[in-house]
């Protein structure tokens, strides 16, 4: 989700790939893994936008992915009972790497497939990104806010 001076707006992302590791007894633990975003695959319903974006914002050339590796998962009760928890991990966007917690809500939706949801605010200054303002017709404020909704199935 993203403010701007005229309206907000949001985006949405399909290309998405990796795995996670994690032992579904446990509650608090380190975990293993990556997951990986296409820039290219980043839509906000507006092909303008979505050019200017991915040629001067997020240019996909020269930065193709967005990633977050995470590290520990903080809950009360075993991941296999759902519930709430922190996430904590590393995004990197922009070739710039910051760690980050995210509050995230997990959920069993069929046998073997755990469903992750959460969101998180941050600045794209600390991703070394301007907001969009004078490429823009309208200025973007930095502070932006991502969604997670990822499914993960056992192996």
């Amino acid at each position: 989700d993203c403010e701007a001076d005229i309206h907000d707006f949001s985006g949405k992302g399909t290309g998405l790939s990796g795995s996670v590791d994690f032992d579904p007894s446990q509650g608090s633990q380190k975990l293993a893994g990556k997951v990986e975003l296409k820039v290219a695959s980043l839509n906000t319903g507006d092909e303008d936008r979505d050019a200017d974006m991915r040629k001067d914002v997020l240019p996909v050339k020269k930065h193709p992915l967005i990633s977050f590796v995470p590290l520990e998962i903080t809950a009360g009760t075993p991941v296999a009972k759902g519930g709430s928890a922190d996430l904590r991990g590393t995004m990197t966007l922009n070739d710039v790497s910051r760690e980050m917690t995210l509050k995230v809500t997990m959920a069993w939706i069929k046998a073997g497939t755990l469903r992750v949801t959460g969101s998180q605010k941050f600045k794209l200054t600390d991703f070394k990104i301007d907001p969009p303002g004078a490429i823009w017709p309208m200025r973007v404020h930095d502070e932006m806010t991502f969604h997670i909704d990822l499914s993960f199935k056992s192996s």
